[in-house]
């Protein structure tokens, strides 16, 4: 945000109260920020209870909420910007389509292998990296009882 041609979007599940933005903006003028609150922007989609008893993820509650995204339209016409997710999913890849956004991240199909414990092990001794004793694979309690005795 140093750089004055830069602004954020923060779509969030409900509205942040206002000693959260207060805060925020305290910070970025500390920071040097001039006019913290047209700079970082909030948007929160009007429909993310439709799930009821299934909450929507966030990109789901977006995508069903068409004045958030006409205000995200509005929000970035004219102007480069990207998508920046917190985790990527076939979701975040329909909410960058549908803004017509690139997205700064990986996608769905290579974060898979990534996502469990089992496989940073396995990154880690390929990487020759220093790590204690640890079993991978392990699909149910005889392998468990196994791992441990081995």
């Amino acid at each position: 945000l140093l750089d004055s041609k830069r602004d954020v979007i923060f779509v969030a599940p409900r509205q942040l109260h206002e000693d959260i933005l207060d805060y925020y903006s305290k910070i970025m003028q500390f920071r040097g920020i001039k006019n913290p609150p047209g700079r970082f922007q909030v948007v929160v989609p009007e429909n993310m209870g439709l799930g009821g008893q299934q909450q929507l993820s966030l990109s789901q509650g977006l995508l069903c909420s068409p004045k958030a995204l006409k205000r995200l339209r509005k929000l970035i016409s004219q102007r480069p910007a990207y998508l920046v997710p917190d985790v990527t999913t076939h979701t975040e890849l329909k909410v960058s389509t549908t803004l017509g956004l690139p997205l700064f991240g990986p996608v769905p199909s290579s974060m898979a292998p990534c996502s469990s414990k089992s496989h940073g092990k396995k990154l880690a001794l390929e990487a020759e990296l220093p790590i204690g004793p640890w079993a991978v694979d392990i699909f149910d309690e005889d392998e468990f009882f196994a791992s441990l005795a081995g």
